[in-house]
């Protein structure tokens, strides 16, 4: 059971990166590989496949990680965590729901569910190196007088 909340508290750190990292860095680099007209080797993908993946699939997934991690781990502070992401999923589903009513269109509602989702990736990774620094040998080492 430890092997499993460990796995799952490291795959929400890796959504929380991933989300702040990655997407925006994606959207920069296909923002100037479509100024320029170049193709991505090929790939098939174009805006209405990506846009709801990075609006609103991804953001979904970071809640969904931090509820899993709360129902396995059970601390206090995962289920804070848990409360925490309920709104930002909640945002995810009604932006998932807009955009499908709305023939695959991501408007205000997929915009929201990123800047959601960027707000509780910014606690997960906060939450991220406060336990790197506690899992530190040298944090817990006192000094002698």
């Amino acid at each position: 059971m430890e092997r499993l909340a460990r796995t799952i508290r490291t795959s929400s750190y890796a959504l929380a990166l991933f989300l702040m990292g990655v997407i925006p860095g994606g959207i920069v680099l296909g923002s100037i590989v479509g100024f320029f007209g170049w193709s991505l080797a090929g790939l098939p993908i174009d805006g209405e496949t990506v846009t709801p993946i990075v609006f609103v699939v991804v953001p979904a997934l970071l809640p969904l990680s931090l509820v899993a991690r709360a129902a396995v781990g059970g601390s206090a502070v995962e289920k804070v965590f848990a409360a925490l992401s309920v709104p930002c999923l909640c945002v995810s589903l009604w932006a998932g729901y807009s955009s499908v009513a709305a023939s695959g269109i991501v408007g205000i509602s997929g915009v929201l569910s990123f800047g959601a989702g960027v707000f509780l990736a910014l606690i997960v990774l906060a939450d991220a190196v406060i336990e790197w620094r506690l899992a530190d040998p040298r944090a817990s080492v006192q000094r002698s007088g």
